[in-house]
C-alpha cells in the first residue's frame, strides 16, 4: 500500500508540473498577443509624440542647455537688463513697473517713489565697483530721488560684512537720494548674516522675481520678448 500511495503521489505531483506549464504556456501566448496589439498603438502614440514635440519642444530651454542655471552674472544681467527701460526688449518702463508694484505689495515699508516712476531718467547700472564693495545691480533716478541696491546670491556666500557695507554705499548718496532700499536676493529669501544694523529687505527667485515676471507676461508686446520671459521662468523654477 505504501508503495502505491508513493506512486500515486508522485504521478499528481508530475500533473501539477504539467499543468503548470500548460498555464505558463497560455500566459506566454496571451502576453504575446497583447504586446503584439500594442505594438502598433504605441509606435502611433510615439509617432504622435514625435510631431507634438517638433512643433512645441516642451523640454527645450535655451538658458538650461547654456548651463546658466546656477550662474549668478547669468541671472544679474537678465534681471538688470529687464529692469532697463532702454534696454532693446522695446517694453519701457513695464518691467520696472511691476517690480516695484510687487515689492510695494509684499514690503510695506520699502520706501517707493510716490511720482509715477516714469518721471526722469533711470540708471540700471550692473557690477558697481566701490570702496563699499562690488554692487550686483544699483537702480537710481536721480529727479526721483530714488535710489535701490540689489544684493544677488545664487549660491555663493556673503563676504565679510557684506550686506553692512552696501548700506553704507546708500547712506553715501542719502542727500540726492532719500528715497532708498536695499534687497537681499536669493533663491528661497533666506536672511543676510551680514546685515548687523543695516536695514534690508529679502525677496527670493521662488517668489519676488517668479511673482514679477508672471505679472509681466501678459502684458509683454513683443512675442520674442514673451517667449525668452516664459524660458526664464522655467529655468529659476529648477533653482
Amino acid at each position: 500500500m505504501i508503495e502505491t500511495k508513493q506512486v500515486i503521489n508522485v504521478t499528481q505531483i508530475a500533473r501539477m508540473f504539467e499543468r503548470f506549464e500548460e498555464l505558463k504556456q497560455k500566459q506566454a501566448e496571451q502576453f504575446t498577443i497583447q504586446f503584439t496589439n500594442f505594438i502598433p498603438r504605441f509606435l502611433e502614440a510615439q509617432k504622435e509624440a514625435e510631431i507634438m514635440g517638433r512643433k512645441n519642444a516642451p523640454d527645450f530651454n535655451i538658458f538650461r542647455f547654456l548651463k546658466y542655471e546656477r550662474q549668478e552674472e547669468f541671472h544679474s544681467r537678465f534681471i538688470s537688463y529687464m529692469l532697463n527701460p532702454r534696454e532693446s526688449h522695446g517694453q519701457g518702463h513695464l518691467f520696472m513697473e511691476i517690480f516695484f508694484e510687487n515689492l510695494r505689495s509684499k514690503n510695506t515699508n520699502l520706501l517707493l517713489p510716490e511720482a509715477n516712476i516714469n518721471k526722469g531718467i533711470w540708471l540700471v547700472r550692473r557690477e558697481v565697483f566701490s570702496r563699499f564693495g562690488n554692487l550686483d545691480i544699483v537702480l537710481q533716478n536721480k529727479m526721483l530721488g530714488a535710489m535701490y541696491v540689489i544684493e544677488n546670491k545664487v549660491d555663493a556666500n556673503e563676504q565679510p560684512g557684506q550686506i553692512e557695507r552696501y548700506g553704507g554705499y546708500l547712506k553715501k548718496y542719502a542727500k540726492d537720494y532719500k528715497i532708498q532700499g536695499l534687497l537681499f536676493l536669493t533663491v528661497s529669501g533666506y536672511p543676510a548674516e551680514t546685515a548687523a544694523k543695516t536695514a534690508y529687505y529679502r525677496i527670493s527667485y521662488q517668489k519676488d522675481i517668479k511673482d514679477w515676471l508672471k505679472m509681466a507676461l501678459p502684458m509683454i508686446e513683443a512675442k520674442t520678448v514673451r517667449e525668452t520671459v516664459r524660458q526664464y521662468l522655467a529655468l529659476i523654477q529648477k533653482l
